[in-house]
């Protein structure tokens, strides 16, 4: 198990902790995006590698042309709703089940008669053109 893998299971095993739960402090270690200073190690490689939607911001920053990049992830004018999105999801709290068999979750989706195995998706963005 390299150094990434490693990380990513200590984090996962800290995400599942009652006492981080306790403190609220989950949601901060799981919502807050570091994109800004991930270098080509931390990349995920694929999608079961992701812990959550903000580790595909560096992979999409590294992969996609600058400015096909800077289209999607800024806002209009002043990038306010921009950063209320960022603040409301931060008010989310996960509350792990401990003792409960996770083991075949099935997150798909039907939208709009097709479906889709996980319901993360892109709608319109930035200045929905």
């Amino acid at each position: 198990m390299d150094a990434n893998s490693e990380r990513r299971a200590f984090i996962k095993f800290l995400a599942a902790s009652p006492v981080l739960a306790a403190l609220g402090w989950s949601s901060r270690l799981v919502g807050q995006s570091n994109a800004q200073a991930v270098s080509d190690d931390d990349l995920i490689a694929s999608v079961e590698e992701a812990l959550n939607v903000f580790d595909f911001e560096a992979l999409a920053r590294d992969k996609l042309p600058p400015a096909h990049w800077g289209y999607l992830a800024s806002g209009v004018e002043d990038d306010a709703t921009l950063r209320a999105n960022r603040e409301a999801f931060r008010n989310y709290h996960l509350r792990p089940r401990r003792l409960v068999d996770v083991s075949s979750i099935d997150m798909s989706r039907a939208v709009f008669g097709e479906r889709w195995k996980s319901p993360i998706f892109l709608c319109p963005v930035a200045s929905q053109k």
